[in-house]
């Protein structure tokens, strides 16, 4: 099931790269489905692991409030000028730390 996945992406990212692919709205589409197959192909991997180790309940709980706290951070984090600006806060901290040693 990796290896499908694998060769999936790997086959989108040659026709991206043979640039055959010239609408922007395509490439966006390609995009958010390669990212549903990889979140779906990790999803089936792990799934049978938590439920022989957590049970059928306990592994749905534990599964939905992993998706309700996606949710809320990236609720939270939707805002793509605070998200650009933590990021250069942390760079910037990273660089001043450089700089003291």
């Amino acid at each position: 099931l990796t290896l499908v996945g694998s060769l999936a992406t790997g086959a989108g990212a040659l026709v991206v790269f043979c640039d055959a692919v010239r609408s922007e709205a395509l490439t966006a589409w390609l995009q958010g489905f390669a990212a549903g197959a990889m979140l779906y192909l990790a999803f089936a991997d792990l799934l049978p692991e938590a439920v022989a180790a957590l049970g059928v309940e306990h592994s749905n709980v534990a599964f939905f409030a992993g998706a309700a706290f996606f949710a809320l951070v990236s609720k939270g984090l939707g805002n793509a000028e605070l998200i650009g600006f933590c990021l250069r806060r942390l760079i910037d901290d990273d660089d001043d730390d450089d700089a003291d040693a």
